[in-house]
């Protein structure tokens, strides 16, 4: 018997969660409010369901919610409804996944639950869907936990205004109380995201912005390693970062992740720095490549992307910080070492695809921009005299030959992302390699003579 793939299980979980939610809404709702979400459900949960990590928290949330719904249905509870969760479910689901369409989406379906344990009040699935969208819109793109608390305390804000516009609440103790859970709802509800969030973090494979600028910081062990013993690849990075954040700026990718990215991508060079030319002061240089055969060169070379791996998940690092490790060459070829092999005496070249890194190639918008700003970076410091028209040939040159080298394949980018990610990183570098005013010797010289001169007058 065929056994169930792990995500056709995920698939049938989650359907029959909806299937269950929709028996109750049928028993509990009108016809029509149920038809209403039938149609909605078809129209963007079945959407929602090929994504892994969406549909199990989707899942897991609704048979929790489900769960409570029977739980407060079978027994009597006096327990203000304004101390639902739902607040806390929204600002997770938002700073997990950072899309607003699946945010939306999952706060309307579990504010359909949360009503229903509250005896199908239309003015609670009002008040919460407003709160609701106000956690979403405020919690989007967060970098810094102070977001969240502020996030979950204006939800809570606009919670009791809302009870105020939909109730008859005029009575001052009344008020208070319902300005007490609400404030109490949003405040304690951000807390508890920012105190679960690494977990979930964990539990999914996915990296929030505030992990990511955590990540950033050049205090990170990982990073200090990289300035200390790898100082030009440090470098080297810093200049990818800024080409690749700018760039996703430019097409809608996710910059933050692809700046982090660009930090790490390299640390592999930490262990063999020397080999790579970026590490050798100028004045001291030697060619460390010089007595070693290209297959010799070529392997150690290659090994920079392995070593990056295993140093990533040795210091724990997010998968998605890995992928950038893993992925950034692609399946590239060692051009410069792969000539030598051709052109050296009694060399055996078994193929270009052993000159080749091992891949995968870039599967994401982010780090298919690391992987361009990569080249691009390393190809303009072989520019003798750079000037705009140089600069921007060189950068068409290097995004042309990764696309037709099948480099990008495996990602989203369209050709007018392409264009668009030419433009951005031919201006950056032109404003890397601008020209200075040519100040000349003679006048100088001149100019100093005379000060000398009217010295000894006086």
């Amino acid at each position: 018997m065929k056994k169930l793939g792990k995500n056709k299980v995920i698939e049938i979980l989650g359907i029959g969660v909806f299937i269950v939610v929709m028996t109750i809404l049928l028993y509990q709702i009108s016809v029509n409010i149920s038809i209403l979400v039938i149609a909605f459900f078809f129209l963007y949960y079945l959407k929602i369901l090929r994504k892994k990590r969406e549909s199990t928290f989707l899942s897991l949330t609704f048979l929790f919610v489900l769960a409570l719904t029977v739980f407060f249905w079978q027994k009597e509870f006096d327990f203000s409804p304004y101390l639902s969760g739902l607040i806390t479910l929204v600002l997770l689901v938002n700073i997990l996944f950072n899309d607003i369409e699946f945010s939306f989406a999952y706060l309307f379906f579990i504010n359909i639950l949360n009503t229903l344990v509250f005896n199908s009040d239309f003015k609670l699935f009002l008040i919460y869907l407003v709160s609701g969208a106000t956690a979403i819109f405020l919690s989007r793109n967060v970098r810094k936990r102070f977001d969240v608390i502020k996030a979950g305390f204006l939800a809570g804000i606009m919670e009791f205004l809302m009870i105020i516009s939909v109730s008859s609440l005029f009575k001052y103790p009344e008020l208070v109380e319902s300005f007490k859970s609400s404030l109490i709802n949003g405040i304690v509800s951000s807390v508890i995201v920012l105190g679960i969030l690494p977990i979930f973090e964990y539990l999914l494979g996915v990296v929030t912005n505030i992990s990511l600028l955590e990540l950033s910081d050049f205090n990170h062990p990982l990073l200090r390693r990289l300035i200390l013993e790898a100082p030009g690849t440090y470098q080297h990075s810093l200049i990818v970062a800024n080409l690749a954040e700018s760039a996703a700026e430019a097409i809608g990718a996710n910059s933050i992740l692809t700046r982090v990215g660009a930090y790490y991508h390299d640390i592999g060079k930490i262990f063999k720095a020397e080999y790579f030319s970026e590490n050798q002061m100028l004045a001291q240089y030697r060619d460390k490549h010089k007595n070693l055969s290209p297959a010799m060169s070529k392997l150690i070379i290659m090994k920079h992307v392995k070593e990056g791996v295993e140093l990533a998940k040795k210091y724990h690092l997010n998968k998605k910080i890995i992928d950038f490790i893993a992925q950034h060459h692609g399946t590239t070829l060692v051009y410069y070492f792969f000539k030598r092999a051709q052109q050296t005496p009694l060399q055996t070249v078994s193929s270009e695809e052993s000159y080749r890194y091992p891949g995968p190639k870039p599967k994401s918008k982010e780090v298919a921009l690391v992987h361009l700003a990569d080249t691009v970076e390393a190809t303009s410091r072989t520019l003798e005299d750079p000037n705009p028209s140089q600069i921007k040939e060189m950068v068409r040159t290097a995004i042309l030959d990764k696309f037709l080298d099948g480099q990008l394949d495996e990602t989203d980018l369209t050709l007018k992302d392409l264009e668009k990610i030419g433009e951005v990183f031919t201006r950056i570098l032109n404003a890397m390699f601008h020209t200075r005013i040519n100040y000349s010797k003679s006048s100088d010289e001149d100019s100093s003579k005379k000060s000398s001169k009217n010295t000894q007058n006086k």
